[in-house]
């Protein structure tokens, strides 16, 4: 149900669960060390998906280090009727380094403690000025989100999606239904939906069911044979 081409990753996260799921189907018994490799040429993010969970990822995304998460945190997800090419973002992009690892670490620390205060102080995606200088409709959408109480308006990934942690102001409130729905009406908004992360990805989520079938079919003896409940046909006595 994630929306494909929403920098949410869920086309890499279907990618993932066919390969996980190909390895069973085929019974290639594949180590988690492989289908990791092979989970990378597929797609950058995608090795973050078969462990899933909280985590920092570096290199080509392939070094995941887990991080505490957040629960009990729900999201909403505002999603515009237009897109954002990824290309393009990580063309405007002008990435901090220095600043953008300080902020990073100090998210970490206020996932680890919960505070969500803290959290949305130290917020950052060094794509989000870029993107937001070329297509206004975000900022505009960002503006509704804040005047609607939401404590948060942050771009997912390369976008187009907007996110928001559930809750009016920092009350720890969710969000009205009626401030939901003035999303809803507002041109350049497709839908706006509640949503909550989950702790794993596809290998420990997935629960492998085997199933044996004995099929008994009953036909009649050739002439001179016996059946053996061991040994099969053997010849009669």
């Amino acid at each position: 149900h994630i929306p494909v081409g929403a920098g949410l990753g869920g086309g890499s996260s279907d990618a993932a669960a066919t390969l996980v799921g190909l390895n069973e189907l085929w019974g290639l018994e594949l180590p988690e060390t492989t289908l990791a490799a092979l989970a990378l040429e597929l797609g950058s993010d995608v090795p973050f998906f078969l462990e899933g969970g909280t985590a920092l990822g570096e290199g080509q995304g392939e070094q995941l280090t887990p991080l505490d998460g957040p629960p009990g945190w729900s999201w909403l997800l505002v999603i515009p009727d237009f897109s954002i090419s990824t290309e393009s973002a990580y063309l405007k992009a002008s990435i901090g380094l220095t600043q953008s690892r300080q902020r990073l670490n100090m998210a970490q620390l206020a996932l680890k403690s919960q505070d969500l205060t803290a959290f949305v102080d130290h917020w950052i995606n060094d794509l989000e000025p870029g993107v937001w200088g070329s297509e206004p409709r975000l900022g505009e959408i960002a503006a509704a989100m804040e005047s609607c109480g939401l404590p948060l308006a942050a771009m997912t990934g390369s976008g187009s999606v907007l996110f928001s942690i559930d809750s009016a102001g920092l009350s720890g409130e969710p969000v009205s239904d009626q401030a939901v729905s003035a999303l809803k009406s507002r041109e350049g908004i497709k839908d706006v939906l509640r949503c909550s992360s989950v702790s794993t990805g596809v290998l420990k989520t997935y629960a492998p069911c085997h199933l044996r079938v004995r099929v008994i079919v009953r036909l009649p003896l050739p002439q001179g044979w016996a059946a053996d409940g061991e040994r099969g046909l053997v010849p009669g006595e």
